[in-house]
């Protein structure tokens, strides 16, 4: 067993660190073949386990391309298709993985479980990133750190937390400016267009700019659609996209979007690299937090201020002015009783998670 772990160290640290341009048809085949091999340790091991196992898995992540790239490959690259399928299915494994972090039950209580969590997903995240780019990557490394987001709310809010581990826990949260450098990467390498990396200072801004950006290139997307089909919606991306790709990559795949497994081989650099782009979960933990320092504790809502929306309007307008009383400034504003309230209800998680959560009531086993 000891000489089988051995070998297996050696063929999976290989996995990464060649150069594309001077790999062979057999090669893609061997790399095919070790993705696979990581995968089942995927498998084995869970997630966390994976990620910071050094003995079977490499130092640094796969790039995982987008479905869209992989299909427009060179029908001829057989080989090098079928590897970067199987980086694909790797990272939807991951998607899976990722679902069962996200709906884990922890009690708001259990500050060393919710941090040992947070720190995990964050783990997760930081193993993601060390590719420097990906469309998959960023999806993964986003929603791990997005699941994290959502467990530092709950810690936020509890007096037995340590705000010093929180705050660090933040920081190692990325902030606009690298979200914004990887989704212009995506699209500079992906899309038939170049864009440019916004300036603005805010995620509203950014978002607006690149949307601004985004939508030249999607008008005429639309306008193609119509003149071929009589509608502006009238072609998927499957239909179109052995066609112009000037266009086709701008439209969307028909079907199921609820949860991040119904899209990932999906059409979707507009929500990925446009859209999305807010940071509100960081602020609003660092304005809940901004209430622990004036409040020390923070008052629990009572289970008919949960359940009831105007009691729950009367709680934070409550907190608001407790806070405001406290230091004596009335023109000052605290942000954080809606995201206090939101931890209490239950409904405090990043979209992706949220949408998970809502998929899940919906759709029971």
């Amino acid at each position: 067993m000891k000489r089988l772990a051995i070998a297996c160290v050696i063929v999976l640290s290989s996995i990464v660190g060649y150069s594309e341009e001077t790999v062979s048809e057999n090669d893609w085949t061997s790399l095919k073949e070790r993705m696979k091999a990581l995968r089942s340790e995927l498998a084995r091991q869970g997630a966390y386990a994976f990620v910071t196992n050094r003995e079977t898995t490499p130092a640094v992540a796969p790039y995982v391309h987008s479905q869209c790239w992989v299909d427009w490959l060179p029908r001829e690259n057989v080989e090098r298709i079928a590897y970067e399928q199987e980086k694909r299915e790797f990272g939807l494994d991951f998607v899976l993985e990722l679902e069962k972090l996200a709906l884990v039950e922890i009690p708001l209580d259990d500050v060393v479980t919710l941090r040992a969590h947070a720190d995990h997903a964050l783990k997760i995240a930081e193993w993601w990133k060390t590719s420097g780019g990906g469309y998959g990557n960023f999806i993964l490394k986003k929603w791990s750190e997005g699941i994290a987001l959502t467990l530092m709310g709950k810690l936020a809010v509890s007096d037995k937390s340590d705000t010093n581990d929180i705050i660090r826990l933040l920081r190692r949260i990325d902030g606009l400016k690298v979200n914004l450098a990887w989704r212009v990467g995506i699209l500079n390498e992906e899309s038939p267009h170049k864009y440019r990396i916004p300036a603005a200072e805010t995620s509203s801004a950014a978002t607006q700019d690149l949307e601004d950006q985004w939508g030249v290139h999607l008008r005429e997307a639309m306008l193609w659609c119509k003149k071929r089909t009589g509608y502006y919606d009238g072609l998927s991306f499957e239909e179109a996209k052995n066609e112009n790709h000037e266009y086709a990559f701008y439209l969307r795949s028909r079907g199921k979007h609820d949860i991040v497994r119904h899209w990932w081989n999906k059409q979707h650099h507009g929500l990925v690299c446009i859209y999305g782009m807010s940071e509100v979960l960081s602020e609003d933990i660092s304005e809940i937090l901004r209430i622990r320092s004036v409040l020390g504790k923070i008052p629990t809502p009572s289970e008919e201020e949960i359940h009831d929306l105007n009691k729950g309007f009367n709680y934070k307008l409550r907190l608001e002015s407790k806070c405001q009383a406290k230091i004596g400034a009335w023109e000052e504003r605290f942000h954080g009783a809606s995201a206090v309230y939101r931890v209490y209800e239950g409904t405090f998680a990043d979209w992706t998670t949220r949408y998970l959560q809502l998929y899940v009531e919906s759709n029971p086993r």
